[in-house]
């Protein structure tokens, strides 16, 4: 592992005079490592230490910081092992080529034979990594594995790439479910705010508002019981409450009230909009409106200008 250095900088042992417990310095040093600077929240922690002997938390934590470095240290290297040997797995092919195109040329079967004998000894080095990394980060294992394979083909790979495999497979499936966990923990819980919103809208009277909601949560979840409750008990009462607002219109329509009439209808409809005989009167009611009006046009337009005889 590539040793990690934890002399306490000034910025630090600011940070650590202003400290006052053992619990301040373990959220400070967290703070400090969920940013990802693992090497002065160590040093944090390890200048600390001495303050606050016999702290078994500030120990733990420390040991959880350099397990944590030693794994990101390992996965940097073996990235650094699989970017340098792709490159050159990727060169040879070329480089032979050229060779074969120069069969006299022996600086290049030289190159060729030192190329092969450094990837070679890389396999163990691979392996290493398959062993290492297999159920920290099978992902990076798969391509150590796969990389070994390339530079030198076996049989036993295969068995130990279908390990992998099945446990990449299985790492992800479990994401999935816990995602899909989470997703429905999050669809519940809108969905409980929904109907909660609605079933107070209703006790205010805003049945139209309660319903909203109550459509909304139903999208959210299709096959919720408590809310297909609340829709079949609003669509009741909206509906009562549209059929009262419609005989209200038609009361005032006979009274010859038709501007109120088509308010009221209006009202319904947005109550009840499956009225369709409420919005065939408010068509009608309409139109006999618009002949009111322009009866009233006619009849209030100034006489136009007397004719005058001609002059004889």
């Amino acid at each position: 592992m590539l040793p990690i250095s934890t002399q306490p900088s000034k910025a630090i042992l600011a940070q650590l005079d202003a400290v006052e417990s053992s619990e301040q310095l373990q959220q400070q040093a967290k703070a400090i490592h969920d940013r990802g600077d693992w090497i002065n929240a160590l040093a944090l922690l390890e200048a600390g230490r001495d303050r606050f002997p016999g702290e078994s938390e500030i120990t733990q934590q420390i040991q959880a910081y350099r397990l944590e470095w030693d794994q990101q240290s390992l996965m940097l290297q073996n990235q650094l092992l699989l970017i340098e040997l792709r490159r050159l797995v990727d060169s040879l092919p070329l480089l032979e080529q050229l060779a074969e195109g120069a069969p006299g040329n022996q600086l290049l079967k030289t190159r060729i034979l030192i190329w092969r004998s450094y990837l070679e000894s890389k396999i163990a080095d691979l392996n290493v990594c398959v062993r290492q990394l297999e159920q920290v980060n099978p992902w990076l294992a798969r391509r150590c594995l796969r990389m070994a394979h390339r530079i030198e083909p076996d049989t036993a790979n295969e068995e130990i790439l279908q390990g992998l495999n099945r446990r990449i497979l299985a790492i992800e499936q479990n994401a999935k479910r816990r995602a899909a966990e989470r997703t429905q923990r999050i669809r519940a819980g809108r969905v409980e705010e929904l109907l909660a919103a609605a079933e107070e809208e209703r006790q205010q009277g805003a049945l139209v508002e309660a319903k909203a909601k109550v459509d909304e949560a139903l999208r959210e979840d299709p096959h919720n019981f408590e809310a297909h409750s609340q829709l079949v008990d609003l669509q009741q009462r909206l509906q009562q409450q549209a059929e009262v607002l419609s005989r209200l219109g038609d009361r005032l329509y006979r009274s010859q009230q038709t501007g109120a009439a088509v308010a009221v209808w209006e009202a319904a409809l947005r109550l009840d909009p499956e009225r369709k005989a409420v919005e065939d009167r408010i068509q009608r009611a309409r139109t006999v409106l618009q002949k009111l009006d322009a009866i009233r046009t006619s009849t209030e337009a100034p006489p136009g200008p007397a004719i005058q005889a001609p002059a004889e």
